[in-house]
């Protein structure tokens, strides 16, 4: 008897899940569920802006501009900060990794060397596992952003002249 109702808490648990991922997948493929696409928006050179540092950033700054860039490309609840994403502050916030003796060095260059090429698909797990080294306890990241939805960020942020530059260069790839 016992053998029975133990196979039974094994098998329920089972079935359950198989029905209800079962159910996710047809609702993904019947266009039920709208599965967001991450932002494809290209990053600008951001030409005449001034450097972020006059000197090497301690370990604390560099951590935090990283977090507040990162926000550019994902959805929390709460985000404290706002430094816009530009090829020109991505190359040097790398190179001052590179050139500094920083505890989470390794850290920040994984994070640094994917946005220098291009890549921000995983800046979810960049932003989490900055704030997560800054103690954070509210604001953890969810999800990428939409395009649409970066780009109202950027507009709320930086401004209207600032979302233009990145449309522009989004509609002309080449230049």
């Amino acid at each position: 008897m016992r053998t029975r109702s133990r196979r039974w808490l094994i098998v329920i648990p089972i079935v359950l899940f198989a029905i209800l991922a079962g159910g996710y997948v047809y609702m993904i493929s019947s266009g039920s569920v709208n599965v967001q696409e991450a932002s494809t928006l290209p990053v600008p050179e951001g030409d005449g802006e001034p450097p972020l540092y006059e000197r090497p950033p301690s370990e604390e700054r560099l951590m935090q501009d990283i977090h507040q860039m990162a926000h550019q490309k994902i959805l929390a609840k709460q985000k404290w900060g706002a430094l816009q994403i530009t090829q020109n502050r991505i190359d040097e916030m790398h190179a001052q990794a590179v050139a500094g003796d920083y505890e989470h060095k390794d850290t920040y260059l994984g994070i640094l060397e994917k946005w220098k090429a291009g890549d921000f698909s995983e800046s979810v797990k960049a932003h989490n596992a900055v704030w997560k080294l800054q103690g954070g306890t509210i604001g953890k990241a969810k999800r990428l952003l939409t395009t649409e939805e970066e780009l109202k960020y950027i507009r709320a942020e930086f401004g209207n002249k600032f979302a233009d530059v990145y449309e522009s260069v989004d509609k002309n790839p080449g230049g």
